[in-house]
């Protein structure tokens, strides 16, 4: 009888994930023209191009699953962080779609620079992305977070932590990628300046 109390009171949290997992395999599938998601992940992909690229992202995401997973272990996200990472990652979207039209504007003369701009509008398509996956797991985790973070049970806590472990893990490399955007936006400025 107990199984069957644990099971009814998880039983949100599983239709919760379910649905999301229903609304990303229709977001990749391709027989549909409302998402792009396989197109903007297919051009992100074909940025790095070079096997060392490849490699050093490989690295990076490697390292960011660590640190996800330790900060993951020190704080579960709690009400007041949610509020700030919803907070900057709605400013960072729009900075993000700011950066398209500036883009569009440079009149670029060599095809390396035309080549560059193009691997950076891909960035920021899936940096967009990126975002909107973030926005989307903050306000289920708000939906569910507790008024009292140290009330939950094992079994929601589990949940909790892997909600934070894929926040934390996103929002890490959503700021990599920023770091990234910046540098190619300059060197477009610059090389749009010659």
């Amino acid at each position: 009888m107990d199984i069957v109390r644990s099971l009814v009171k998880l039983l949100p949290y599983i239709l919760v994930l379910v649905a999301l997992v229903i609304l990303l395999k229709q977001t990749i599938l391709k027989k549909g023209n409302f998402f792009d998601v396989d197109q903007i992940l297919e051009k992100y992909i074909g940025i790095f191009k070079n096997k060392s690229a490849k490699m050093f992202m490989f690295k990076i995401y490697i390292l960011l699953i660590i640190i996800s997973g330790g900060i993951t272990y020190i704080k579960i996200i709690d009400k007041d962080l949610i509020d700030t990472i919803t907070l900057i990652v709605s400013v960072l979207t729009t900075a993000f779609f700011g950066f398209v039209p500036i883009l569009e504007g440079l009149k670029l003369k060599t095809e390396n620079a035309k080549k560059e701009k193009n691997d950076t509008n891909s960035l920021l398509m899936f940096e967009i992305l990126l975002n909107t996956v973030i926005l989307i797991l903050c306000f289920v985790y708000m939906f569910i977070l507790p008024e009292d973070l140290y009330s939950i049970t094992c079994e929601k806590e589990l949940i909790f932590r892997i909600l934070s472990f894929i926040i934390y893990y996103f929002v890490f490399i959503l700021l990599i990628h920023v770091l990234m955007i910046l540098k190619r936006v300059r060197l477009l400025i610059l090389t749009d300046n010659e």
